[in-house]
C-alpha cells in the first residue's frame, strides 16, 4: 500500500517537496506493516514448533489399502 499525492499547481520547489512527503508517508506506511508481519512471525515459528513437539504420534495419517482392489483395466 502507498500514499500517492499529486502535486498540482506548485512551482519545482512545491512538487520536490510534495515527492519528498510521498516518499515519507510510503516508509512509514511500509514500516507499520514490516513491524506488523515480524511480530505475527515472532509469534507463530515458536507456536508451530510447540505443535510439533508435542503433536500426537497416534494422529498421523496412515494409508490404507484394501485387500482385494480391482482395477479398472
Amino acid at each position: 500500500m502507498f500514499v500517492w499525492l499529486v502535486p498540482h499547481g506548485y512551482d519545482i520547489a512545491g512538487t520536490v517537496g510534495i515527492v519528498a512527503i510521498n516518499f515519507i508517508l510510503d516508509g512509514i506506511i511500509g514500516g507499520g506493516i514490516l513491524i506488523w508481519r515480524l511480530v505475527v512471525a515472532t509469534w507463530y515459528i515458536p507456536l508451530t514448533i510447540y505443535r510439533l513437539l508435542t503433536a500426537d504420534k497416534s494422529a498421523t495419517p496412515q494409508i490404507n489399502i484394501e485387500k482385494g482392489f480391482k482395477s479398472y483395466e
